[in-house]
């Protein structure tokens, strides 16, 4: 087993032994690997039983489906539809680019209270991204593989 095929992801610190011949990306699961397999042939085998529209993952065709208006909860602004009203609610304030969170450390303000979280995560490091701990990952990894940041 070569070195980089033990490598995890450095934010869920899971091992991703699926490897993509064709791009090098891994990942977590077989399943989704064959899904991405798909991104590269271009094959589009799942179909939308409403317009004929072909997907390459049924990621994508029930992300379409939600235009067609089969779901209970409906956005009167663009007519996507959501299985529940909290998602409706949640995105209609997409619609009116109010940024109502603010960030009491640089002050940079997010439509949604999740978002805005994450973002605060970033500057103490929890989340492994803020720039100290993203550049020690980076010389780590450079130094791992014998490679230069």
């Amino acid at each position: 087993m070569e070195d980089k095929d033990i490598i995890k992801h450095r934010l869920h610190d899971k091992p991703r032994p699926y490897l993509c011949t064709v791009c090098d990306k891994r990942f977590t699961q077989r399943a989704h690997l064959c899904d991405h397999t798909l991104t590269h042939t271009r094959e589009q085998l799942y179909r939308c039983p409403e317009c004929e529209q072909r997907f390459t993952s049924s990621y994508h065709l029930r992300r379409h489906l939600t235009i067609h208006g089969k779901l209970p909860h409906k956005c009167l602004e663009c007519g996507k539809c959501f299985k529940k009203s909290f998602n409706l609610k949640r995105h209609v304030q997409s619609h009116s680019g109010e940024r109502l969170f603010e960030c009491a450390v640089c002050s940079k303000h997010f439509m949604r209270s999740d978002n805005l979280a994450k973002h605060t995560k970033r500057h103490s490091g929890d989340d492994g991204t803020s720039p100290g701990t993203f550049g020690r990952f980076l010389r780590i990894l450079s130094v791992f593989l014998g490679t230069r940041c």
